[in-house]
């Protein structure tokens, strides 16, 4: 699965936490691709009035007719406005000073 978010929300989204939601008018959109990279489909999240909102997008680009509540159900869950975005992974520590010569030495 590949995650996009367009660049007016992309610094919301990397700095993503329960604090700091992300804005209305946000996307993030969601891809399938096949073991040669063909694009399979996926999925759009799109915030309308402090609510997100879900859409499913063919191979073609179209948008798939449907009921996506299930979605939004499933996004209730995240540990971050809806979203299991970056943030939903601790970030690491930054390097002590000269371990990223050791790191690059031992590979």
């Amino acid at each position: 699965v590949h995650v996009r978010v367009e660049p007016s929300g992309l610094a919301a989204y990397q700095d993503l936490s329960v604090e700091a939601p992300m804005p209305d008018g946000a996307r993030v959109v969601a891809w399938h691709e096949s073991p040669a990279g063909a694009l399979l489909g996926g999925y759009v999240l799109e915030k309308r009035s402090g609510a997100w909102q879900a859409f499913e997008v063919g191979a073609d680009g179209a948008l798939v007719p449907g009921n996506f509540a299930s979605c939004v159900r499933c996004h209730d869950m995240a540990p971050t406005d809806h979203l299991f975005g970056s943030q939903a992974r601790a970030r690491p520590a930054p390097p002590a000073k000269g371990a990223e010569l050791i790191a690059t030495a031992a590979r």
